[in-house]
């Protein structure tokens, strides 16, 4: 009778660690599931037309403005005190390409994208135009924001995209 016992016991604990790997898989599905949805939203934005203009007025904006000024803050304040319609442009896009880059921070920090997914939604052009351009702008701004966090985040996975150029 007790080697019936062990033998029950011992099929209950197999049954046990089958529904337990079963369960397992089935949450890595889940989050790989999440993940790709997370992708997929993030990479819609992205190739949305207003971040494309976005980043090419914000390249523009810094381009021409660079050699007269020691950051895109500073030239960003100079057109705010000339033009503050123009500098209110120049800030819309600025909070586009904030939000993109931001929100793929915090769903990294939160642990609810893979450093591997991470690194493969900011790897892009627009990561040069984020630190180059819109980080001095959202400083001078909000220097107690998130700003600063976000871009020590992102610097730890990629420190800039290819030759840094946009």
């Amino acid at each position: 009778m007790d080697d019936w016992v062990f033998v029950l016991a011992a099929v209950s604990a197999l049954a046990s660690a089958i529904a337990a790997l079963t369960s397992l898989a089935q949450a890595r599905g889940t989050a790989q599931g999440n993940e790709v949805n997370a992708y997929l939203r993030l990479m819609e934005d992205y190739g949305d037309p207003a971040m494309r203009e976005a980043l090419l007025e914000l390249g523009k904006f810094w381009r021409d403005r660079r050699d007269g000024f020691p950051d895109s803050g500073a030239a960003w304040t100079a057109l705010n005190a000339s033009d503050p319609d123009a500098a209110k442009e120049v800030r819309g896009h600025t909070r586009l390409v904030s939000n993109y880059f931001g929100s793929a921070a915090r769903l990294y920090e939160a642990g609810l994208i893979s450093r591997k997914l991470f690194q493969l939604l900011i790897s892009r052009p627009g990561l040069n135009v984020y630190y180059d351009v819109v980080v001095p702008i959202n400083i001078v701004r909000n220097p107690a924001g998130h700003t600063a966090h976000y871009v020590r985040v992102l610097k730890r996975v990629v420190k800039q995209y290819a030759d840094g150029l946009y």
